[in-house]
């Protein structure tokens, strides 16, 4: 036999946990920038010339987890935004 689950439950642990996610992200992002700021420095030559696709795709690719946190925990948030207007 299932149990029914109503929207708000559903609005509830979507928006705490986006929530929770956010946070997360945040204090590994600050953590991590703290550990960066902390360790020794190397000169990089910058790079000239246009900026193409793959290069933000590498960029992507080696994001942070706490980068992906944030923006799930966003993508949690518009949920529960999203199913509150479809629940009234």
């Amino acid at each position: 036999m299932t149990t029914p689950v109503s929207c708000n439950e559903i609005v509830d642990f979507a928006f705490h946990t986006g929530e929770a996610f956010i946070l997360i992200a945040l204090v590994m992002g600050a953590l991590m920038a703290l550990a960066e700021l902390m360790k020794p420095q190397k000169v990089e030559t910058p790079k000239e010339g246009i900026i193409d696709a793959a290069e933000i795709i590498r960029a992507l690719k080696d994001a942070p987890v706490w980068f992906a946190l944030f923006f799930a925990g966003g993508a949690l948030i518009w949920l529960a935004r999203d199913t509150l207007s479809l629940c009234h």
